[in-house]
């Protein structure tokens, strides 16, 4: 009946599985609850029965309670002997459950699986955990339907009863068996069940890993529970703790209280636990001396403010070790400060009382917002702020969190050895992939009780690749968080309950306005046609359109390095043969307007200040015109228009961002280029395509020869070249092509006047006369547009000016006689 109860006889836990099994943990609570209810219940009612009889509003209403009195001592006795024997039930439990192995003793197990063990009815593991309850909300965790569970198992059981082989779980002497190890035992051990879970593109990695989510969550709960543990006792807040403390009139001018900063305000998705970094500086400020923390991060401070806000929230919560709980954290803010005063001695002195200030407070967590500024600043002044803070920083009196730039650190508070000895050095760098997904999974947990909705682990994992791959601005952490704090309201919106895989990648092409979810029927036609799209606009190219579509192609089917730029391309070739054309091409296919292309003609970026114009300066707090370009419009086709003629520290620049996807910009702040489509334009080698052409040989032939010769001649360095995901001759266009360019002009000119009523009609005689008398080979199609512009749009804008042009009429041009100055007259019908 119950194959595994043998296996766990001799284990510790076997009291507490006798127990569960007659009445559970969860239903032990239930009751529990409910009996509450019903003691308290009927001590309301005792007390009013027994004030019947002496006040005269309650003896009208309440005098038939009188008889009843009796039977309710009774139940309440009966009812109150049931409450206590579960409860001593449920601190029996509590007490073994909670106490370790004694005796040197090893557990074999977790109590969670000597549990399912004991319940199980199955001696197949594999069925007896899929139809348990836990297996049931772990496939539930997976993504997994309970239809497509159900089916699975209907199939394997005909499976195993034909091979009659059964494994045993595996228990074994001083390996824990714990719920990560088991479901990746069963992943190993069961094939059918590995290659059906593929299926659902859950890989072993996925399962374990979705079993230390579940465990983790589980052990919160459980830790919940254990309210008598040190840890527990000591973090409950105290009662008007701080009403003895003195009152902060000085550092009021300078400084914020941030328990009433909106960033602090308490949500019911915080965490409770706090972060490792959190639990670092919290550490630091609970020492017997020097109990200062200086925080050093990326120049905007925003990560650094992020640790102290959620310090702050803790606080607030009350959930802060003792030492702590009672404190005002105050942001001391260097500007304002230093700002106040221009004299040395006024400014030392200030400095002082604010410090002594603080001591007599006692209460004060004092926070500096940028140390080296208040260090540089003082200094100009003759104030030595080390010098001043040292003997103060020598105790545990003033608690000090400082905040400091990667940069401002090492070039400023790094040299002074008397400040850093008392300051202990806390780095502030982005999360690991593993520790970031716990915070998730149990800001998760905290959503799906909030919300009542269920969150997949896929879920989990899409939203941290999709901060990886997605973040344009601030930290991947907070993408990620943003993300997951953003999904309930929208699933709540679209009637959602379980957030999956496709979920988040549905709402993340909603919220970035990119495709990131699978490719649709229509997306899929899209790309197959690119070729054609892209020739709807750009005449011949077919290399250029083939290298283009071929990237797109790699890049939603999920091939592509995702730590690289979409595509980047050379294109090479004469001046007007449509590589500006293909770019702006593109931008609309693919990014869907033309408003997702930006060009920057490279030839404005020479000299020395070149690179700061593009990324910033430092020096002079000016923002460069390419990160903020990509910060704008991350999802774009970026154009670098003459790209040979930019300075070379330019060139360096792209290699890294060819490279990595990124770039650094003056503030220290990395800007993503990873979703960009870079393509450099270039007439590098234009005079050698031109020979090329006239001997009669073919571009694709002769591409290492132009490519050489670009090289020898100094124009780019090998490894720029290198870096491209492809270079593109683009070939000049021949007679064909430039009337088929001219149609294309006259086409998009017809829907410009359509819209105003006006039909023009495009008819061969006017496109030959256009080319014969306004086309130039080798200045490809621009002095085409220029022709166009002179000789026909100029005939309408004068035709409508004089009235003789109207709504609703239709134009044809006449070709004149080829010695006629006047190419064109202008038939109005």
């Amino acid at each position: 009946m119950y194959p595994y109860r043998s296996q766990l006889v001799t284990s510790r836990f076997y009291p507490l599985l006798i127990l569960d099994g007659i009445v559970g943990h969860r239903e032990r609570h239930t009751l529990l609850r409910l009996l509450t209810w019903l003691v308290l219940s009927l001590i309301v009612v005792l007390i009013i029965a027994s004030l019947s009889p002496i006040i005269p509003s309650f003896a009208a209403h309440f005098n038939f309670l009188q008889a009843l009195v009796p039977r309710l001592v009774g139940g309440l006795f009966v009812i109150f002997s049931v409450w206590f024997s579960i409860y001593l039930f449920e601190a029996y439990f509590r007490a073994h459950y909670f106490t370790p192995a004694s005796g040197g003793a090893q557990d074999l197990f977790t109590f969670e699986i000597g549990r399912l063990l004991y319940r199980a009815e199955e001696p197949d593991p594999l069925i007896a955990y899929l139809i348990s309850e836990e297996g049931l909300f772990f496939m539930l965790r997976l993504g997994i339907p309970q239809a497509a569970l159900l089916g699975f198992l209907e199939t394997y059981r005909g499976t195993r009863r034909s091979e009659g082989v059964i494994f045993p779980p595996p228990i074994e002497p001083g390996k824990l068996l714990t719920l990560e190890r088991l479901v990746g035992w069963l992943f190993d051990q069961f094939p059918d069940f590995a290659k059906w879970l593929l299926r659902f593109e859950i890989r072993r990695d996925d399962l374990v890993g979705a079993a230390i989510w579940f465990t983790r969550q589980l052990s919160s709960e459980q830790l919940a529970e254990a309210w008598w543990s040190r840890e527990r006792l000591a973090r409950i807040p105290g009662l008007a703790k701080d009403w003895s403390y003195g009152e902060t009139v000085h550092l009021d001018r300078y400084a914020t209280d941030l328990r009433l900063s909106p960033e602090t305000t308490l949500h019911s998705d915080d965490l409770l636990e706090p972060t490792p970094i959190v639990a670092q500086v919290e550490t630091i400020l609970a020492r017997d001396k020097e109990a200062n923390a200086l925080l050093v991060g990326p120049a905007d401070s925003a990560s650094s403010k992020a640790v102290i806000f959620e310090l702050v929230k803790l606080i607030k919560r009350g959930w802060v070790v003792p030492v702590l709980e009672h404190r005002r954290p105050m942001l001391f803010e260097t500007a304002r400060f230093l700002a106040s005063s221009t004299v040395a001695q006024a400014l030392e002195n200030e400095l002082l009382i604010i410090v002594r200030e603080v001591l007599a407070a006692g209460n004060i967590l004092l926070i500096i917002d940028d140390l080296p500024g208040l260090i540089v600043g003082a200094r100009t002044v003759g104030v030595s702020i080390e010098k001043l803070l040292n003997p103060f920083l020598a105790s545990a009196a003033l608690p000090l969190v400082a905040l400091a730039s990667n940069e401002a650190y090492h070039r400023v508070v790094e040299p002074l050895p008397e400040l850093t000895n008392r300051l202990e050095i806390v780095m502030v760098v982005e999360m690991s992939p593993d520790i970031l997904l716990a915070q998730l999974g149990n800001r998760a947990s905290l959503l799906e009780y909030h919300y009542h909705l269920t969150f997949t682990y896929q879920a989990l994992l899409t939203i941290l690749d999709l901060a990886n791959e997605h973040v344009t601005a601030g930290s991947i952490e907070n993408e990620a968080v943003d993300l997951l704090l953003e999904l309930p309201i929208w699933a709540h919106q679209k009637k959602i309950v379980i957030i999956g895989k496709l979920e988040v990648l549905a709402y993340a092409e909603e919220k970035l306005k990119i495709p990131v979810g699978p490719v649709g029927v229509a997306e899929r036609e899209k790309l197959l046609k690119l070729e054609a799209m892209l020739h709807a606009r750009v005449v011949g190219q077919d290399p250029a359109i083939v290298a283009i579509a071929g990237a797109m192609r790699r890049s939603r089917a999920g091939i592509r390095n995702i730590k690289r730029p979409i595509g980047s391309f050379l294109f090479l070739g004469p001046t007007g043969v449509g590589k500006t054309e293909t770019a702006k091409a593109l931008a609309a296919v693919f990014f869907g307007s033309e408003e997702s292309f930006i060009r920057l003609d490279m030839s404005e970026f020479q000299g020395d200040g070149a690179l700061a114009r593009l990324i910033g300066s430092s020096i002079s707090g000016e923002p460069g015109m390419l990160a903020n370009l990509v910060r704008e419009r991350p999802y774009s086709v970026l154009l670098l228009d003459e790209f040979e003629k930019s300075d070379d520290a330019l060139h360096d620049l792209f290699l890294q961002i060819f490279d990595e996807g990124f770039f650094t910009d003056m503030k220290g702040e990395k800007v993503n280029a990873r979703h960009l489509i870079i393509i450099a334009t270039s007439n590098a080698g234009a005079p050698l395509i031109w020979d090329m052409v006239k001997s009669g040989r073919r571009l694709f032939e002769a591409e290492r020869t132009i490519i050489d010769t670009i090289i020898k001649q100094g124009i780019f360095k090998p490894e720029l070249i290198n870096r491209f995901d492809d270079v593109v001759l683009f070939n000049p266009l021949g007679a064909d092509d430039l009337r088929l360019v001219a149609r294309l002009m006259l086409e998009a000119l017809a829907g410009r006047l359509k819209e105003k009523g006006i039909i023009i009609s495009i008819t061969n005689p006017l496109v030959d006369r256009l080319v014969e008398r306004g086309a130039d080979q080798q200045f490809g199609a621009r002095p085409l547009r220029r022709f166009i512009e002179v000789s026909v749009e100029q005939l309408i804008a004068d035709a409508m000016l004089t009235g003789q042009l109207k709504s609703g009429q239709t134009i044809e041009f006449i070709p004149t006689i080829p010695s006629d100055k006047t190419p064109f007259t202008l038939q109005i019908k």
